[in-house]
């Protein structure tokens, strides 16, 4: 009897882990397609319409007009950098892998309760590609 209950216990924790890799299998495939999605759509968008936000603020014979439209341009140009850090996000919590965007974003969450208030973390370039696994764990 209890050599049959082993049996259904060990059947039932195989079951359970099955399970529970179908779950992480379609969290990771909804993660990439997010990501693809954001890129493909959403990005391209916000540079097009930055691009032309450009091109109107040349035309314009006003400083101030002029002005205001380089400030959106520049506010386009963060929003695209975020989704993007967004997406190596997703990606790299698909990939298992640790990025050095990842290592500095952890940091900063890790340091963010005692602050008081939530900084703002910008990357420009290729920095993911750029940096070894050593800068990765020094950070």
């Amino acid at each position: 009897m209890v050599e049959n209950f082993a049996r259904h216990a060990a059947v039932a924790v195989e079951f359970e882990e099955a399970r529970a890799d179908r779950q992480r299998l379609a969290l990771l495939q909804d993660r990439e397609r997010i990501a693809r999605d954001l890129h493909d759509h959403v990005i391209q968008r916000l540079f097009a319409a930055g691009l032309r936000i450009q091109s109107a603020a040349a035309m314009v014979k006003q400083p101030e007009v002029s002005a205001r439209l380089g400030e959106v341009v520049n506010d386009v140009d963060a929003t695209i950098r975020q989704i993007r850090t967004s997406i190596f996000q997703l990606r790299e919590s698909e990939l298992g892998q640790r990025s050095l965007r990842t290592a500095v974003l952890e940091v900063v969450r890790q340091g963010t309760p005692p602050l008081r208030f939530d900084p703002r973390v910008q990357f420009a370039g290729p920095i993911d590609t750029l940096a070894d696994d050593g800068l990765i764990a020094d950070v």
